[in-house]
C-alpha cells in the first residue's frame, strides 16, 4: 500500500515480493526493490496495463500494474494491484508530481 510522506511515496510492492519502492522527488531518485535506483528525470511517461493473474490453475483474477517508461523506450513494472482505481490514482499522483502523462491501456 502506497504511503505520501512529504516530498516521497513509499511502497510495498508484492510485486517485488514486498520489498520497498520509494519515489524520492526531492533528490529526483526512484528506488526499486530495495536496490536498484533510477533517476527520475529519466520517465517520460507512466503506462498502465492490465493481465490476467493466477490464482490457481482455473482461477485468476484481472489485475492492473504501473510501468514507468523511460527515455530510451525502457520500461519497468513498480507497482501492481487489482483496483483500478487506486493505481490510476497512483498514476496521476505521480504524473503530476513528475508533469508526464499517463498512457491508460486498459481500455
Amino acid at each position: 500500500m502506497p504511503v505520501l510522506a512529504g516530498a516521497a511515496i513509499y511502497f510495498i510492492n508484492e510485486a517485488l515480493g514486498f520489498k520497498p519502492a520509494i519515489f524520492d522527488f526531492k533528490n529526483k531518485i526512484y528506488y526499486y526493490g530495495g536496490n536498484q535506483k533510477h533517476n527520475i528525470e529519466d520517465v517520460v511517461g507512466i503506462q498502465i496495463l492490465t493481465y490476467h493473474q493466477s490464482r490457481g490453475t482455473e482461477n485468476y483474477r484481472i489485475a492492473f500494474e504501473i510501468n514507468l517508461v523511460k527515455l530510451n523506450g525502457e520500461r519497468f513494472n513498480f507497482y501492481n494491484n487489482g483496483d483500478y482505481q487506486l493505481i490510476v490514482k497512483l498514476a496521476d499522483i505521480i504524473a503530476e508530481k513528475l508533469d508526464i502523462d499517463v498512457w491508460d491501456e486498459t481500455e
